[in-house]
């Protein structure tokens, strides 16, 4: 069994990338990194959007409330780590320059507060060193502001907003050992609490609130840096851990996505031996784990995304043979299958994906062996096997233009317009829409529908509009 050191070791020589001093048990890739291809014909696509102005992996990704998202820190394309943070503009397809991080951070935690401000803590800072500072990111001024520091130093752990506002941070690597650690950051005071530790200290986990307000923890690497299986819950009430069923096998590094009915998807990570294409469900009435269908591709690094048609998106990371993958698949819980959909444009690992409010999934940044740190951006929307197609007309009456849209099939439930990717009207589907455009100069759009139950989303068409008169 590979320890964190001697993966760690494999990696740097391998890559001269990803992970500096630690411990986190990664990849011995041998000769060297692969890349695998994308593959077409697939339900559901990837479409490219605007490049990030700076090149990130290992950052973090939030959708803030205003729609936008935030994208701070990472390592840059000469894996230094990046105090750069920049906004995603869904309607404008471009990134945006907001203001810098105080200090440098990969591999930290960002979470959405209950009032609109995002708190980043932890992570390795400029000079490869684990932190305890954290700071608060207000989008209406587009400012950082420095808050109370973490009582211990830590990256590689976990971060969760409690029901009450609070949020939780548990385990890491704080640059010697692994912490069993627990803390509550309460936003009222700006100040960390120590809760309950953890009775098994673990990082690279995952953390996931849970209906009940409950917060599981599962796998990790343990103090001795290997992977561990075990799995407990975290009860805000007592502040207290709860041991709970293990996990089958032991995976650092999974994905953890809480579904719709309330169980928790773990999939992928790394088992101390291998990458894993395996996943399984957890339960909270029983507070055991079920083995599910496995991937058609063992992932790591990868992205999970819970969708609005409550299946789950996993897209990239590292195979079975640690090859960097494009492919991408869909999880159906009424099946608990997976199936293939598009693969991304560009294979990447370390990198984010986040649901955008008209359905589509926005991957950013992340990492590739014949680029280096990506800039790079796409746009996930499922087509529904080609199951809903739009076509569009220009019109005029009177001088003033209009698009009709058509769309089938229309279900008679309610639908999502988008112009240049944002929505601009939601409304019954019975298969027609119109675009009135008044007067004014020659303008390009490009249209789209998407259901507002399952997210599924019509081909693109795009209309040349000619100026009045014309």
């Amino acid at each position: 069994m590979k320890t964190f050191h001697s993966l760690i070791a494999g990696l740097r020589s391998a890559t001269s990338i990803l992970a500096r001093q630690i411990a986190f048990p990664l990849l011995f890739l041998g000769a060297g990194l692969l890349l695998v291809q994308p593959c077409t014909g697939q339900s559901g696509t990837w479409t490219v959007t605007g490049n990030l102005n700076t090149a990130h992996h290992f950052h973090t990704a939030t959708l803030l409330q205003n729609g936008m998202v935030l994208v701070a820190g990472g390592y840059d394309s000469n894996i230094i780590a990046l105090t750069s943070a920049e906004l995603y503009d869904q309607p404008s397809r471009t990134w945006i320059v907001t203001g810098s991080l105080n200090t440098a951070r990969v591999i930290h935690t960002a979470t959405l507060l209950q009032n609109g401000i995002v708190l980043v803590a932890g992570g390795y800072d400029s000079n490869d060193l684990a932190s305890a500072s954290a700071e608060l990111y207000d989008p209406a001024s587009g400012t950082w502001t420095a808050t109370g520091s973490l009582n211990n130093p830590r990256v590689f752990h976990t971060a969760t907003l409690l029901q009450n506002g609070m949020v939780l941070v548990a385990g890491g690597y704080d640059g010697d050992d692994v912490l069993a650690s627990a803390e509550l950051y309460d936003p009222a005071s700006g100040t960390w609490i120590v809760t309950g530790s953890l009775n098994t200290a673990r990082a690279e986990h995952t953390a996931t609130l849970l209906q009940n307000g409950m917060v599981l923890v599962a796998g990790g690497f343990d103090s001795n840096f290997f992977a561990s299986a075990s799995a407990e819950l975290y009860d805000p009430a007592s502040g207290t851990w709860i041991v709970t069923g293990n996990l089958n096998p032991a995976r650092s590094g999974p994905t953890a996505t809480l579904l719709q009915n309330g169980m928790v998807l773990v999939a992928g990570g790394y088992d101390g031996n291998d990458l894993l294409a395996s996943s399984e469900l957890y339960d909270p009435a029983t507070g055991l784990w079920t083995g599910t269908g496995s991937m058609a591709t063992a992932r790591y690094w990868d992205t999970a995304t819970l969708l609005p048609n409550g299946q789950v998106l996993v897209a990239g990371g590292l195979d079975s043979n640690f090859a960097y993958v494009a492919s991408a698949e869909l999880y159906d819980p009424a099946t608990g299958l997976w199936t293939a959909t598009g693969s991304l444009n560009t294979a990447r690992v370390a990198h984010t994906a986040t649901l955008l409010p008209d359905g589509a999934v926005l991957a950013a940044g992340g990492f590739n062996p014949n680029s280096g740190s990506l800039a790079s951006a796409e746009l996930y929307t499922s087509d529904g096997g080609g199951e809903l197609t739009l076509s569009a007309k220009l019109r005029g009456e009177h001088g003033k233009r209009f698009v009709a849209l058509e769309w089938s099939p229309a279900d008679g439930g309610s639908i999502n317009v988008l112009r240049d990717g944002v929505t601009f009207r939601t409304v019954d589907d019975d298969g027609r829409a119109q675009d009135h455009l008044g007067t004014g100069r020659r303008e390009v759009h490009t249209y789209q529908v998407c259901e507002t139950d399952t997210g599924t989303c019509s081909n693109e068409v795009r209309v040349k509009v000619p100026g009045s008169g014309q």
